[in-house]
């Protein structure tokens, strides 16, 4: 698990193409299957990301080739950590490397209210499923128009044989999800 100290988006070394859509930990923790980020953006229960919100960036294996968990396995284990974690039934440390150079911490209490009241970023939940094709209707008169084209053109994924999708907009924008993230969750 990873934490650093919230950086302001001007610091960031990343661009972002999307909206980073959040899951509140309350919501996640009720969850009784894998929705889709289609169900949970038509249920109301996604939000997009606001500089006050605690963001716990989850990175985790795909069990299956077209869901991530098909059989229902990691989300119970995922439910149950984050409820330990915020009773404080059990710690959390850093990450191994982070502790071999001497940099060895715990979550504070503080901390673990912040999960209580944090937002979760997990890719199915928050990267539209649905694909589509983007438009582009631009009509090249600005520097500005040429430049958000050249970009966007660019962010054309291997399986995108045309222009690129919706969601290879969000897939680009990882990056800048991970730096704008407060803490970072490998499920592994």
């Amino acid at each position: 698990m990873g934490n650093h100290t919230s950086r302001s988006e001007s610091a960031t070394s990343s661009e972002c193409f999307a909206t980073m859509w959040l899951l509140s930990m309350s919501d996640f923790l009720r969850l009784d299957h894998m929705p889709s980020h289609e169900e949970l953006h038509r249920k109301g229960l996604l939000v997009p990301r606001s500089r006050t919100h605690f963001c716990i960036f989850i990175s985790h294996q795909w069990l299956g080739p077209n869901h991530p968990d098909p059989k229902l396995q990691q989300l119970p284990v995922l439910q149950n950590a984050f409820r330990k974690l915020i009773s404080g039934e059990i710690k959390a440390m850093s990450d191994l490397s982070s502790q071999f150079v001497g940099d060895s911490c715990r979550l504070s209490q503080k901390e673990c209210m912040n999960l209580k009241s944090g937002y979760i970023w997990l890719d199915w939940f928050c990267i539209p499923q649905k694909t589509f094709e983007l438009p582009f209707e631009f009509d090249g008169s600005s520097d500005e128009d040429m430049a958000y084209m050249v970009k966007v053109v660019s962010l054309r994924s291997p399986r995108s044989r045309g222009s690129p999708s919706n969601q290879d907009l969000f897939i680009s924008s990882i990056p800048f999800f991970v730096e704008v993230s407060d803490m970072f969750v490998a499920l592994v």
